[in-house]
């Protein structure tokens, strides 16, 4: 790994990786409450490099891998708590939370008055 001082050093894309090999990892530590985040990834790799652009202070470009004589694997890291990919929650999942927490506090109530 090529190790960078900030994102000025980083390569403004990367390439050379076809799209069956293309991922993200995550890494989080909670015990530094940080996250290390490697991809390669063009589309991840350009919204980190903007995250370091836009958020200095959380996001921080560690370095590269070359490969071939092009950039092919960025790595990043970050407060855990910001590192998240999960995908959206689908309208039905959305309901069915709702309806969940209806009937959790529903039955806390229910409890309540009978501790009266």
């Amino acid at each position: 790994m090529i190790k960078v001082k900030g994102p000025e050093e980083m390569p403004e894309s990367l390439g050379g990786v076809s799209a069956e090999e293309r991922e993200t990892i995550v890494r989080k530590d909670f015990l530094d409450k940080k996250a290390h985040i490697c991809t390669t990834d063009r589309v991840e790799y350009g919204k980190l490099m903007k995250r370091c652009r836009q958020y200095p202070d959380d996001y921080k470009a560690i370095g590269y891998d070359v490969c071939g004589g092009q950039p092919q694997t960025g790595y990043f890291e970050c407060p855990a708590k910001l590192a998240s990919y999960r995908a959206p929650a689908s309208e039905a999942q959305r309901a069915a939370a709702a309806a969940n927490a209806a009937r959790m506090l529903a039955a806390r109530d229910a409890s309540d008055d009978e501790g009266d």
